[in-house]
């Protein structure tokens, strides 16, 4: 699904995977930190080293913890 150099496809596939283990905490209330949980439709990611004029596809999948999943569809972005 992602398309660009073998570094910048593992850093965005380790960004996913970050916002995949967000998604899961914030269906789960948060992570147990107590407080407010963090809202599951806001996520904010900066990626650095991405190449010039470059398209990437990405989705987001989450895991509620009791066997169901969802999946985002595919998106893509290009660099400029």
């Amino acid at each position: 699904i992602l398309t660009g150099g073998v570094r910048s496809r593992k850093q965005i596939a380790f960004l996913i995977g970050l916002m995949i283990i967000a998604g899961m905490l914030a269906s789960c209330g948060g992570g147990g930190g107590g407080g407010e949980p963090t809202p599951s439709n806001k996520m904010s990611v900066t990626i650095s080293g991405l190449r010039f004029r470059t398209t990437y596809h990405w989705k987001v999948k989450t895991d509620n913890g009791k066997g169901g999943t969802t999946e985002s569809e595919v998106r893509d972005f290009t660099t400029q």
